[in-house]
């Protein structure tokens, strides 16, 4: 009770500035999430080792925006994003070479809805942001001490 209006509610005629949101969860907030990592290092010459950090980050789902009701854009069903780094290196640790993977299956994930309507744009309006897609990227680090 006494939570502030949504844009959506303000057009539809808000009562007092104010509504009853008890219930509703919080935009952006998973009642459940976690992450998993470790890293497993082994010597595989007398000059060099490997180096493999696997990542697993769970989210169940969740509320984006709390002014949009749009069943799609609305809500971020649960995930699991599965990252991953291979890398190869001198035993001194002077220099790294590096295989970064991020969200290796792809998951689409809905990081932000935004709604418009009347004055903005002439019809209801849904917008959604999505976070980055599967990337790989090849890492070189040098220790010059």
């Amino acid at each position: 009770p006494g939570a502030p209006c949504t844009y959506e509610q303000t057009v539809n005629g808000c009562i007092n500035g104010s509504v009853n949101a008890a219930g509703q969860g919080l935009a952006g907030v998973s009642k459940w999430s976690f992450t998993f990592s470790g890293q497993y290092d082994t010597p595989v010459s007398s000059d060099l080792h490997l180096t493999v950090q696997p990542e697993v980050i769970f989210r169940s789902r969740f509320n984006i925006d709390a002014g949009v009701r749009n069943p799609f854009y609305g809500y971020q069903s649960a995930y699991a994003k599965l990252n991953l780094r291979v890398a190869l290196g001198d035993l001194n640790d002077r220099w790294t070479l590096a295989l970064v993977a991020k969200n290796l299956t792809d998951e689409l994930i809905l990081n932000g809805a935004y709604g418009w309507g009347a004055p903005f744009v002439p019809l209801p309006t849904t917008a959604a942001s999505i976070e980055e897609g599967r990337s790989l990227a090849l890492q070189f680090s040098m220790n010059f001490d």
